[in-house]
């Protein structure tokens, strides 16, 4: 995927972000797979936000607790996202 550079920083992501609103009641290891499939793909920029938790049973922070579980689990991960 195309990267772009983030306004004038040598920062650069993937044209697309990967959002967490996709973890909606998925489990750890489903959790992992799109993640590390993200990245895989060029989709360095991981959107999170409590929202998208609304509706879960998990209650709003889901989403970012998931992807600390998944950070947590494979702490090379953080290395390639932003």
């Amino acid at each position: 995927m195309r990267q772009t550079a983030i306004g004038k920083s040598e920062l650069r992501v993937g044209q697309v972000a990967f959002g967490c609103s996709h973890f909606l009641h998925a489990r750890l290891a489903d959790a992992s797979l799109r993640i590390e499939t993200a990245l895989d793909c060029g989709l360095t920029l991981i959107d999170t936000a409590d929202l998208y938790g609304i509706g879960s049973p998990e209650g709003l922070e889901a989403a970012e607790t998931l992807l600390g579980q998944v950070l947590d689990a494979d702490k090379s991960l953080r290395q390639r996202m932003v």
